[in-house]
């Protein structure tokens, strides 16, 4: 940041010690993912850079910075002139994004699949022939969404810890289902934490000897207009 002539002039600052080390091109990432990352790095620093001076001198070390991590020289260059050909105004506006309704197709990403937009589009027809899915999965707004599968760090170090006398040691001796952690939106909306049910069709109360969880895959989920449970297949 500058103060010159009045005005303050803003400008790009990086410490020594920043090895400027975005992930390589040939990761196992989406490529779209790796495609919007020079286009991301350009317009932070066309929305910083407030001279043309400051812009021109930060491009270009930005520019070999992905270079240096193995991306595409004409992909760099070409995300950037789409970048620097918006005026700096108009990302200074604070922009409100408009609320849709979106459903993610969440998925472990996995670099042989084949392109999963492109599936759903070919059976998009399938939703619109019908009203009542029509109203709910509007036009476009099913897309899919990839998450990182466990790597080699997650098996060997893995950032929980949980001791052999832990607060499972009472789920492990009780047996039944019980949820397993908070960000599960299954758990969250859908599991009734218990160890035992009741048949909706016989009446009959049921015994889970076996602790039970989302990645089980000897469940049925029974639902009702009152409540939700679970019960063993």
């Amino acid at each position: 940041m500058h103060l010159q002539d009045g005005f303050i002039k803003t400008d790009i600052y990086a410490k020594p010690t920043d090895s400027h080390l975005y992930f390589p091109f040939s990761s196992s990432h989406p490529a779209h993912s790796k495609r919007a990352i020079p286009y991301g790095v350009a317009l932070r620093v066309r929305r910083s850079c407030f001279t043309d001076d400051f812009l021109n001198k930060r491009c270009a070390e930005c520019k070999g910075y992905l270079k240096s991590q193995g991306y595409n020289a004409a992909l760099v260059d070409k995300q950037f002139d789409k970048a620097l050909s918006i005026e700096r105004s108009e990302l200074l506006k604070k922009k409100v994004k408009p609320v849709k309704r979106v459903f993610p197709l969440v998925l472990d990403y996995n670099p042989i699949l084949p392109d999963i937009q492109r599936v759903i589009k070919k059976y998009a027809h399938l939703l619109r022939s019908s009203p009542e899915l029509l109203e709910i999965f509007l036009p476009k707004s099913i897309f899919p969404a990839y998450r990182r599968t466990k790597n080699l760090k997650d098996s060997l170090a893995p950032s929980k810890f949980r001791g052999a006398n832990g607060a499972n040691q009472v789920e492990k001796e009780m047996g039944g289902c019980f949820k397993c952690c908070t960000r599960c939106d299954l758990c969250k909306f859908f599991l009734n934490q218990d160890f035992k049910f009741k048949s909706f069709s016989t009446g009959r109360a049921y015994k889970i000897n076996q602790k039970l969880s989302c990645s089980s895959k000897t469940v049925v989920y029974l639902a009702s207009c009152n409540k939700c449970t679970l019960s063993q297949s």
